[in-house]
């Protein structure tokens, strides 16, 4: 589900021209919703992607107190393997385009890519 929280911009979609939008994931918290607030900061509207909906609309909230840009939340794990097809349609259905990727969120494996199995590298 995508929320949209607004300080003081117009709400409502332009049908002629995309909207950029510094999408971050992990933006709920810690380093992702620092970044998140230097973009904002900076003027730049937000797409915020994280798995708790409930931390992302209290980031969403206290962003939304201290800058005048618009800030859109998709609650999903982007370890999901439809995580990518999800958050294109969002961005597509919502007249959205990604001006800047923050990716600040998923899964790693231990050590190094060229020691990984293919099957592995699916999963993380």
């Amino acid at each position: 589900m995508l929320a949209a929280h607004s300080a003081s911009k117009a709400g409502g979609a332009d049908a002629a021209a995309l909207r950029p939008v510094a999408l971050i994931t992990g933006g709920s918290a810690g380093i992702g919703l620092a970044i998140a607030r230097e973009f904002a900061a900076h003027g730049h509207d937000l797409l915020l992607v994280a798995r708790d909906a409930t931390k992302l609309e209290v980031a969403a909230l206290t962003l939304a107190r201290s800058f005048p840009v618009r800030i859109h939340l998709l609650a999903l794990d982007v370890a999901d393997a439809d995580a990518v097809t999800r958050i294109n349609r969002e961005l597509l259905e919502s007249g959205l385009t990604v001006a800047w990727l923050v990716n600040n969120a998923g899964t790693w494996l231990a050590g190094a890519i060229c020691d990984s199995r293919p099957e592995d590298l699916d999963t993380a």
